[in-house]
């Protein structure tokens, strides 16, 4: 009779060993996201969106040699596993988007920079054209969207920012993602010139007039 209940409790400890390993198995931890900024340039805070869903301010600057430890950044948070999309806003109003993949049981780190801020006006779902001329020297150039006069340059961009608008320069428009026609005359030349520009909601693509 003894030998049989140490028979039974030796089975009943296997089996509970067995359903606990699984039930460990079982359980997944949530993959962990964090940001982070190298870039002293950039306009902080950042709005950080998920999916289209504010998740926090990003306020610190890390110095690439002392990047903290993953899930150790100033903004951390817990996604599910599977495609997200996100959306980083700075004080100024310039913004980036991507997306990553999260994997259960893991951390992942997303670094940004000045240069990734290149559109404007996150959340209007409208596009943005930045317009400007490469010419040094040109006369002004009248240029027309849609049919409609947006504006005179008056001088070349040398370096510019793609949404900006700066008068005689560059002329940014907010429009609706789709397909727009341009056309541009050269005061006192006539040259011209014309196409059109697929407009993305987001997003801001650049239109320049050279020779």
């Amino acid at each position: 009779m003894k030998k049989m209940w140490i028979g039974l409790f030796i089975v009943m400890a296997i089996s509970c060993k067995k359903d606990n390993k699984e039930e460990e198995q079982a359980v997944a931890t949530d993959p962990i996201i964090s940001f982070y900024n190298t870039d002293a340039a950039v306009a902080l805070p950042v709005k950080v969106y998920i999916d289209d869903q504010f998740v926090g301010n990003s306020n610190s600057v890390y110095m690439p040699q002392h990047v903290p430890d993953c899930g150790k950044m100033d903004i951390n948070f817990k996604a599910s596993a599977g495609n997200h999309t996100f959306a980083l806003v700075a004080n100024d109003g310039y913004f980036t988007t991507g997306t990553f993949k999260a994997t259960a049981n893991s951390c992942l780190k997303i670094e940004y920079r000045g240069s990734n801020f290149t559109s404007i006006n996150y959340g209007t779902k409208n596009g943005t054209l930045s317009i400007m001329s490469g010419i040094l020297n040109a006369n002004p150039i009248d240029v027309w969207i849609d049919n409609s006069f947006v504006g005179r340059l008056q001088s070349a961009a040398i370096a510019y920012r793609c949404g900006e608008n700066r008068s005689g320069v560059v002329i940014s428009l907010q429009l609706a993602p789709g397909t727009h026609t341009f056309k541009a005359v050269e005061s006192g030349t006539n040259r011209t010139w014309t196409g059109s520009r697929n407009i993305i909601a987001n997003a801001c693509q650049p239109l320049s007039f050279g020779l």
